[in-house]
C-alpha cells in the first residue's frame, strides 16, 4: 500500500516516441556468427546514439534490434516532431551505408531499417 504522506507531482508534456527496428535481424542471426551479429549491432547503436542525442533526443531501450529514442523530454523544444523527423531520417541513411559498405560485402545479407513515430500528452509523475 501506498504511504499517504507522499504525494505524486505531476507535469503535462508532449513527447514524441521515435521506434526503430531492424529488417534482417532474424536472417543475420540464423545465418551468421553471434559474435558478427553483435558487431553489427553495437555499431548501430553506437551510431544512432550520436544520431539521436544530436538532434536532441535521447535512446531510452536498445532491445536486440529494436531502438527506442524519446524526444520532448525532459527538455522540451518547440520543434521536436522535426527534430525527431529528422533523426529519424539519419538514422535509416546510416542502416542504408552502413548495409552497402560493411555488411553486404562482408556477411551477404542486406540490412535495412522500419521506423514509426508517436505523440500526445501524457502526465509525467515524479515523487
Amino acid at each position: 500500500m501506498a504511504n499517504p504522506r507522499i504525494q505524486a507531482v505531476g507535469e503535462r508534456r508532449i513527447p514524441i516516441i521515435l521506434f526503430s527496428d531492424l529488417v534482417g535481424y532474424v536472417d543475420l542471426n540464423q545465418r551468421h556468427d553471434p559474435d558478427a551479429v553483435e558487431l553489427v549491432m553495437d555499431e548501430v547503436g553506437r551510431r544512432a546514439q550520436e544520431i539521436i542525442e544530436r538532434h536532441g533526443g535521447q535512446i531510452t531501450q536498445i532491445l536486440g534490434d529494436e531502438i527506442m529514442s524519446l524526444f520532448g523530454y525532459p527538455q522540451a523544444h518547440d520543434d521536436d516532431s522535426v527534430r525527431c523527423a529528422r533523426a529519424a531520417r539519419e538514422l535509416h541513411a546510416m542502416v542504408r551505408e552502413l548495409s552497402a559498405d560493411w555488411v553486404e560485402p562482408v556477411l551477404h545479407t542486406r540490412i535495412c531499417l522500419h521506423s514509426g513515430f508517436a505523440t500526445g500528452e501524457v502526465t509525467v509523475f515524479w515523487s
